[in-house]
This record gives C-alpha cells, structure tokens and sequence, in this order.
C-alpha cells in the first residue's frame, strides 16, 4: 500500500514538474517579448524626419502605442513569475512528500529487516538450545 502510494506521489511530482518547466519556458518566452517591444521602441524613429507634421504625429502615436504594450507585458513578466514562483512553492511541497515517503518507506524496511534478524536468531537459539538438552 505504501508503494502504491509513493508511486502515486511520484507521478504527482512528475506532472508538477512539467507544469513547472512549461512555467518557466513561458517566463522565458514574455521575458524575450519584454526585450523585443524595449528594443523597438528604444529604435523607433531614429531615421525619421520629425520636423514634418504626419511623420511626427504617426512616430508619437506608435511611440505610445509601444509604451503601452511595453506596460502590458510587463504586467505579463510579473504574472508569470508569481505563478512560476507558486508553481515552485508546491513542487517543492511535493517534492519534500516524496522524500519524507522515501524515507519512511526505507525505514519501515529497515525496522522488518531487524524484525527478521531477531526472529531468525530467536529460532536459532531455540534449535540450539534444544540440540544442546538432547546431548
């Protein structure tokens, strides 16, 4: 029963484990968006002519239009952290039921082999003593 239940566990972490990698490959992947817009805006208009009327309208028109998407992914880097953090949170929980079942697992082994040991020697010491009357 114990086994099947670690067994269980370990499947758990497993799935935990993926979930946490999509996590952090989507981390990675608005992070790079984040550096994409920062980039374009820090280059937008560098060889435009302001001084004419339409050109510099339709540069601070796309120059706010890029600074407020740069402040939506920005909200999109944080969410995705937090949720990347909480993800970590509790496949770090799993991770700890997983060792502590290892363990108790291990130490119930450990208890039954001790068990058998002294059951062993009791019915050795029996057959000894009993061959020992005999002589």
């Amino acid at each position: 029963m114990m086994a099947r239940f670690l067994e269980l566990q370990l499947e758990h972490l497993a799935a935990l484990g993926e979930q946490r990698i999509a996590l952090q490959q989507r981390l990675a992947t608005e992070q790079q968006r984040e550096r994409q817009l920062a980039e374009l805006l820090k280059n937008l208009g560098m060889t435009l002519d302001l001084r004419q009327g339409l050109v510099r309208d339709n540069y601070y028109q796309m120059q706010r239009n890029l600074e407020r998407l740069l402040m939506q992914q920005k909200d999109k880097v944080v969410v995705a952290g937090q949720e990347l953090a909480q993800m970590d949170a509790t496949w770090r929980a799993q991770l700890g039921k997983v060792k502590g079942l290892e363990l108790l697992q291990k130490q119930r082994a450990q208890a039954e082999q001790v068990r058998q040991n002294r059951q062993e020697q009791r019915i050795l010491d029996e057959f000894n003593t009993v061959s020992y009357s005999r002589d």
